[in-house]
């Protein structure tokens, strides 16, 4: 096990804004609802809600003492509960038809108690409302839930336990155009992004006088977070980075797992956030990107 100094957490400012899909039936009365009554309902999607919904919302609701709550205290029969799955935010879009892959079953793409809602990042437009409406009835309702943040997430490459100088003592200070150039693949020597800091360690950090590359590590599944992630990468760099797409472009489909000068530079895949930030920590010379509540889940990032 390395030092868990060569393991570094970098806080940048990236906003993710979280919404809740819903389908709202027209039509639907509500004067003679009862408190707690109906059935379970389930939902899907995004890993970056995935603590807030698991051990707050769904928690609280589940098993609060609170008056309001649905707990097995009020009610008639204890219910409904609800409960939530993290499958990250472009396969609960995909349960819903958006983009759907050829060859998807039409009783795969459904609403209903196990599929009621779906978290993301990735807000769908007209065209994707369009599209989930066309399966079935109702209008689909996007309702504003968290304000998250985007980790830099920096396993320093092998050899080197921790970074002296440079704008941030103790951590590698990354400008923004330097992420930019890192996920697009053209920044791959760590002499490219140590911004006046210098890496300390063992014989082994720069034996040869020559660092190891950097290894990029991405989501292997569409993600809201990763379509967050490259509209910020876009704000830096406008120009087109993968054939004619822009970042904006490649990080609002739903299956947003393309990313620039992978055939040079080849990457890592993670699956989820919790998944990229595990692979960052097990893998010297690599720079991955995740919520900060799954970088801060994981011990060797402090």
């Amino acid at each position: 096990m390395r030092s868990r100094s060569a393991r570094r957490l970098v806080l940048a400012c990236i906003g993710s804004a979280g919404v809740m899909a819903a389908l709202a039936a027209p039509g639907a009365a509500s004067a003679s609802l009862v408190q707690c009554e109906g059935g379970n309902i389930h939902g899907k999607g995004s890993s970056a809600q995935k603590n807030v919904q698991t051990l707050v919302w769904t928690l609280q609701f589940n098993t609060s003492a609170n008056a309001k709550a649905c707990s097995g205290t009020q009610g008639s029969d204890g219910k409904p509960k609800v409960t939530y799955t993290s499958t990250g935010s472009g396969v609960g879009m995909e349960s819903w038809g958006v983009e759907t892959q050829k060859g998807k079953k039409e009783e795969e793409i459904r609403f209903g108690p196990e599929n009621a809602y779906v978290g993301t990042e990735i807000a769908p437009n007209k065209a994707q409302s369009e599209e989930i409406e066309s399966h079935g009835s109702g209008k689909v309702l996007t309702i504003p839930v968290l304000q998250a943040a985007i980790a830099i997430v920096v396993h320093l490459p092998a050899g080197c336990e921790k970074v002296e100088g440079g704008p941030v003592p103790g951590r590698l200070g990354l400008k923004d155009a330097t992420v930019e150039k890192i996920f697009q693949g053209t920044a791959v020597k760590w002499s490219q992004v140590l911004n006046k800091a210098k890496l300390v360690g063992t014989t082994e950090c720069n034996k040869t006088g020559k660092l190891q590359p950097i290894t990029r590590v991405v989501r292997e599944d569409g993600s809201g977070t990763t379509d967050s992630f490259m509209k910020y990468l876009g704000v830096i760099y406008k120009k087109a980075v993968q054939g004619s797409e822009t970042w904006s472009q490649l990080g609002e489909k739903s299956a947003n797992t393309v990313w620039p000068n992978e055939a040079e530079h080849p990457l890592l895949r993670g699956n989820g956030g919790g998944g990229v930030v595990k692979k960052v920590a097990e893998t010297a010379g690599t720079i991955g990107y995740a919520n900060v509540s799954d970088a801060r889940a994981n011990t060797a990032f402090v």
